[in-house]
């Protein structure tokens, strides 16, 4: 973009909704929902997405985002949104994930949910759990917690555990 030369620098603010945004490649495009551009799609590149603090910047699929528009001049797009915000200068989508990982629910052993207290990271949020550390997923047709198994005796020599089938009483 160090080729692209701006040429105007609007102040007005406008508001659209995330058409689509790449996460990988940075960049995406805003449909302006008001203001005389409604209905026009506006190029994002995450550069141009304000944050409070430093953190992947992307946008969300249908978020309603408030913004600028500056015109570049010898650019593919030559209209680009900037000073990328929340609605009314609030958060993000991709700010208050953070906050929603933090408070989670809890589900009691009788069955009850409740929430629980702010929990606090113990890691970076970008770090993923380990699939060593993690419990491992169900294979094959074994049994499962919670449901009864019998062996059917088949026509071959082998036998092989089966759900039993449900009464119409049930």
């Amino acid at each position: 973009m160090s080729s692209d030369t701006l040429v105007t620098a609007s102040g007005d603010r406008f508001i659209g909704r995330v058409k689509w945004f790449n996460n990988k490649a940075g960049y995406g495009f805003i449909t302006v929902t008001t203001g005389p551009k409604e209905g026009s799609d506006i190029f994002v590149h995450h550069s141009g997405i304000s944050v409070v603090s430093e953190q992947y910047k992307y946008l969300v699929q249908g978020e309603y985002i408030e913004f600028s528009i500056d015109l570049l001049k010898d650019s593919a797009h030559e209209l680009q949104a900037v000073k990328v915000s929340g609605i009314n200068g609030g958060k993000l989508m991709c700010e208050t994930r953070r906050e929603f990982r933090q408070t989670r629910v809890s589900v009691k052993s009788d069955g009850k949910e409740e929430l629980s207290e702010t929990v606090k990271l113990t890691r970076p949020e970008s770090m993923a759990v380990p699939r060593s550390v993690r419990a491992p997923k169900p294979r094959g047709a074994g049994p499962r917690e919670g449901s009864d198994w019998s062996v059917v005796r088949g026509a071959g020599k082998q036998s092989r555990p089966r759900k039993p089938l449900a009464s119409k009483d049930e």
